[in-house]
């Protein structure tokens, strides 16, 4: 049973030697091959994938039978940033969208009879929201929360380093 696990138990085997037959344990064979697989080539289980799986940021938690929870996909979890470096800032701009490794075309052009979610503001380079954004932030908003409270952290951070550059400045000059 532990051997469909995975698990290798070492047990002592007989191995002959000049004084006859003795038990022992050999470790270099024992490890690598399955204890009851005379001469065939079952190894021990990789448990170290090659790539990581990715998981999500967050764990939603929805009650049982939920008929088709709208899911969190990687795309989503970019998205809810964006939507929240938007409406934080009063725009966006398609490199910040960029940056968050998804396209910017979803965003800013109208798919088919879609219309897009973005509009030029009066500011070249600067998008802002329109009314047909989805509500990725009322789909996932344990997500939206995630997000927001990150970005808030970054920007505190970045407050705190202006801060100290210039008391920096200040005393050096």
């Amino acid at each position: 049973m532990l051997r469909r696990l995975g698990v290798k138990v070492l047990c002592p085997y007989e191995s002959w030697t000049v004084q006859g037959y003795v038990h022992t344990f050999g470790l270099d064979h024992r490890l690598f091959y399955a204890e009851d697989s005379a001469g065939s080539d079952e190894r021990m289980f990789d448990w170290s994938p090659s790539v990581r799986c990715r998981v999500p940021a967050i764990v939603t938690s929805l009650p049982a039978g939920v008929p088709a929870p709208v899911r969190l996909t990687p795309w989503k979890e970019s998205a809810l940033k964006v939507v929240v470096q938007m409406r934080k800032q009063g725009f966006i701009t398609a490199k910040q969208i960029a940056s968050f490794g998804i396209g910017v075309t979803a965003w800013t052009q109208p798919a088919g009879s879609k219309r897009p979610w973005l509009e030029k503001s009066q500011i070249r380079g600067q998008w802002v929201e329109t009314e047909h954004m989805p509500g990725f932030d009322k789909q996932h908003p344990d997500m939206y929360a995630k997000a927001l409270a990150e970005y808030e952290a970054e920007a505190t951070k970045l407050q705190l380093l202006a801060q100290q550059q210039t008391e920096y400045d200040r005393v050096h000059h």
